[in-house]
């Protein structure tokens, strides 16, 4: 996002709605709890820049934290099916 360029079918679209969010790959906070609970093995990795900063965040569904973080942002895998 800035310029809009990527491989989703609808990056300008998609930079509009990471632009409304705050920090929208922020990590889980070290020492989180978080709830034990699986949300399939899917894993997707996002590069590229927003508001001028390089980007490069790996997405999990690995645990409740790691689940709430990729729902955050989950219009970036429209390809990625979740349970």
């Amino acid at each position: 996002c800035g310029p809009v360029s990527g491989t989703l079918p609808a990056r300008a679209r998609a930079c509009r709605r990471l632009l409304a969010l705050d920090r929208p790959f922020r990590p889980v906070r070290r020492g989180t709890a978080c709830i034990q609970i699986y949300g399939g093995p899917q894993v997707a990795e996002v590069r590229g820049r927003l508001r001028g900063a390089a980007v490069a965040s790996t997405f999990s569904r690995t645990d409740g934290c790691q689940i709430e973080r990729w729902d955050r942002v989950r219009f970036l895998f429209p390809g990625a099916v979740s349970s």
